[in-house]
């Protein structure tokens, strides 16, 4: 998944939540009763492996959906981000990239 201007412009934010389901859905959730957290506890909580978890994560973070807000050691701490503030967030970065185009010569 490559997350850039052109993406952004080019998604809205109905195909963005579309995006999470299964797995990454179910990690999206748990982060949200679990979080802020790191992937090692996420996957516990999940009883998953840590390795089916923390790519989820990643994508959730691509898509906007998560954060990293800390470190533990040399591992990350995650929160994931409700709907409505990201899809404010969303809309942001896409007008940032709308303008970006507009004034590039």
């Amino acid at each position: 998944m490559n997350v850039d201007g052109k993406w952004i412009k080019s998604e809205n934010w109905q195909e963005i939540v579309g995006q999470v389901r299964g797995l990454r859905e179910a990690c999206y959730h748990a982060l949200l009763r679990e979080g802020p957290c790191t992937t090692r506890r996420l996957a516990a909580a999940m009883a998953r492996t840590e390795l089916s978890v923390r790519p989820r994560v990643t994508e959730l973070m691509q898509l906007g959906l998560a954060e990293c807000v800390g470190r533990e050691g040399h591992e990350g701490i995650y929160r994931a981000i409700p709907l409505a503030e990201a899809a404010v967030a969303f809309e942001r970065r896409r007008a940032a990239a709308g303008e970006q185009r507009l004034f590039a010569f």
